[in-house]
């Protein structure tokens, strides 16, 4: 994303943001996803009446899900649970697998395979 995914002043910082951006019960411990984008702006997005969305706006929701769900991963405070270089290179995110079946053909689809192409 080109920039720190949480500003800490010093390590016991960052791993108290972290583990705050964690505990979600709605979420299954997941992350939060405000703790990368607004929460204005992914209600304004996500939150509308999903039969009206565009396949476009369907498939950067399954994307920002997967995404989400590779950040959850990554950031396991125990080593033994986060994801190893391996298996994120067969994650969803990267192989972009998530986005197959309806939204193969969408505007965004075509967009992040041109950006991986590159």
């Amino acid at each position: 994303m080109g920039t720190p995914l949480f500003r800490a002043k010093d390590e016991e910082d960052l791993m108290m943001k972290i583990a705050f951006a964690r505990r979600d019960p709605w979420q299954g411990g997941n992350l939060l996803p405000h703790a990368f984008w607004p929460r204005s702006w992914l209600e304004g997005r996500f939150m509308r009446n999903h039969p009206a969305w565009s396949q476009d706006v369907q498939a950067e929701f399954y994307d920002l899900q997967s995404f989400m769900d590779l950040m959850t991963e990554m950031l396991m405070m125990s080593q033994y649970k986060r994801i190893t270089p391996a298996r994120i290179l067969q994650h969803p995110f990267i192989t972009m697998s998530h986005l197959q079946g309806s939204c193969k053909n969408s505007l965004y689809v075509k967009s992040c395979k041109d950006q991986m192409d590159i």
